[in-house]
């Protein structure tokens, strides 16, 4: 009963890591993403 529940814990575990790895990877693309959206329509807005 014990290996079973530390083998679920160390599933758990695994995916939270992964879940961390993405979102971290994940974090700059966005805010570049938002940073180029932003300057653009800054552009946009000048222009007209």
């Amino acid at each position: 009963m014990q290996a079973a529940f530390v083998a679920t814990v160390r599933q758990i575990l695994s995916a939270v890591e992964k879940l961390a790895v993405f979102a971290s990877a994940l974090v700059p693309v966005l805010i570049l993403s938002v940073v180029a959206w932003l300057l653009i329509r800054k552009l946009m807005t000048a222009r007209a």
